[in-house]
């Protein structure tokens, strides 16, 4: 049986905080921006966020490559926060059906693509 945290209220005056679990292998940090305020956790330490009130639209930032690829997926009435904490577990990602499976505070979420991006190949600048 999954273990699924029980959401609980934030707490005002106590920071929140953002932590990265289980990165995939080439995933530099991931980032909550929210209300133009942004977080990034790149390692299982948990990191201070200045993220206030209680807001739930936003985006998911992930850096991947050093920061090359920058993947943004916006959010609505999502409360990323419980107990002024936001721990996110990054699952499996199926390349074929460009759907990522992660885990926010012990709930399991999935991320699909909804639009296609075009590929372009590098070219040796003239």
């Amino acid at each position: 049986m999954e273990n699924i945290q029980k959401w609980v209220p934030n707490t005002d005056g106590i920071p929140k905080t953002l932590t990265l679990k289980n990165p995939l292998k080439n995933l530099t940090s991931i980032s909550l921006s929210i209300n133009g305020v942004m977080c990034t956790a790149s390692t299982s330490q948990p990191v201070n966020c200045n993220i206030n009130g209680d807001s739930n639209d936003g985006e998911l930032i992930f850096k991947i490559n050093g920061g090359k690829i920058t993947v943004i997926v916006p959010f609505k009435n999502a409360s990323f926060f419980s107990n002024n904490k936001c721990e996110i577990e990054i699952g499996d990602y199926d390349v074929n059906t460009h759907k990522l499976n992660i885990k926010i505070n012990g709930a399991n979420f999935v991320i699909i693509q909804n639009s296609v991006t075009e590929t372009i190949a590098c070219k040796r600048g003239n």
